[in-house]
């Protein structure tokens, strides 16, 4: 079977997107099919704002599209969610070419950008709804992170979709041996407009105004990373640390390096951006901090395991008394989980989906 991957980021950018398209094109290799990937940027984290991104984004719309025109039939065309909206251009090019489409949503546009005020919702933003609605219907398959995604979905009126949460990158766990939990919390990776991020200095500052030795490390990259180094200093913090992003080699190792994961999601967005970094965190044997919606998904299944905090971003006291129980007073030293496992699990299941449909023609 001829497959042809489609998305802005490829193997090799540093996006998670890119990643699991590469490890997932050379699994299917790996069964006899031929995979090509078409990508257009390699400069993932790059901040581009107002029309310098548009423009760049539509320059990624143009240069796919001609791409898969040129790369001709196809048994499937899968495509990611970026360039925003590529289901569109995609949607297009497979028809051209007499291709199925199959669609993994990763965000879910335009509603991400109208929720983060990126883009005012109007007319045009009322067209591509509906045009985003059709291709949805024409495409073979169309899968979704989480339960939540799917229900954004669902209430548009397009058929259950396939729920198929992204696998977690290989990383090597640290043998520690009943080594001491670190007293600090760490936020690892993109700190973006989607992200509850202030609260984190906020929780802080609570911590060292009442004398606790407990430090916060924030990791990556990402646009509010200026923002919280402002804010810091303005708060007077002095037990923050700010981290360059790790390669995936050293990752196990620093997020064992503390004692509570953190990760956020703004709840205007629940539904429609999934944050990655969550399959990794769910599998590094700590506690996480969950921060942002408290009645979907992701913090019903958080919820299930009684080590883990979920709060609102306004649960600032409730947070640091938390953070304090779990850091100072009842340290949790949990076993990592077995990341191969549950990435061959999840690729398999891809695989399994992307042959029946190329066999079918559903």
């Amino acid at each position: 079977m001829k497959i042809l991957f489609v998305n802005q980021f490829g193997p090799g950018s540093g996006a998670p997107t890119g990643r699991l398209l590469g490890e997932l094109a050379e699994t299917l290799r790996g069964r006899g099919h031929s995979v090509q990937v078409l990508a257009t940027d390699r400069d993932y984290g790059v901040r581009r704002r107002g029309l310098s991104r548009w423009g760049h984004e539509l320059c990624a719309h143009v240069a796919l599209f001609i791409r898969m025109l040129w790369c001709g039939r196809q048994d499937l065309l899968f495509s990611l969610s970026s360039p925003a909206c590529l289901l569109l251009t995609a949607g297009v090019a497979a028809r051209l070419i007499g291709t199925k489409h199959v669609h993994w949503v990763m965000d879910l546009y335009p509603d991400v950008a109208v929720a983060l005020g990126e883009i005012e919702p109007g007319l045009l933003e009322g067209l591509l709804q509906l045009l985003l609605q059709e291709e949805y219907r024409l495409c073979a398959r169309v899968a979704v992170l989480d339960g939540d995604m799917a229900e954004r979905l669902q209430s548009r009126g397009l058929a259950e979709p396939l729920i198929l949460p992204p696998w977690p990158p290989e990383v090597d766990w640290p043998l520690e041996n009943g080594a001491e939990v670190p007293a600090c919390w760490m936020y690892s990776g993109n700190l973006g407009q989607a992200h509850e991020w202030r609260v984190l200095l906020e929780v802080q500052a609570l911590l060292e105004k009442e004398g606790r030795p407990v430090r916060l490390i924030l990791q990556g990259h990402g646009a509010q990373w200026p923002a919280s180094y402002d804010l810091a200093v303005r708060l007077g913090l002095k037990q923050v640390e700010w981290r360059e992003a790790v390669p995936e080699s050293r990752l196990g190792e620093s997020l064992r390096a503390a004692g509570v994961l953190v990760v956020t999601r703004k709840p205007a967005v629940a539904g429609l951006l999934w944050p990655s970094k969550l399959a990794l965190v769910r599998l590094a044997g700590r506690p996480c901090l969950w921060i942002g919606d408290v009645s979907g998904v992701v913090a019903a299944e958080l919820s299930q395991d009684p080590r883990n905090g979920v709060y609102r971003a306004d649960q600032v006291n409730e947070m640091a008394q938390w953070l304090v129980q779990v850091l100072l007073q009842e340290p949790c030293d949990g076993k990592p989980g077995r990341t191969a496992i549950e990435r061959q699990r999840l690729m398999m299941q891809w695989c399994r989906e992307l042959e029946q449909i190329g066999s079918t023609g559903c």
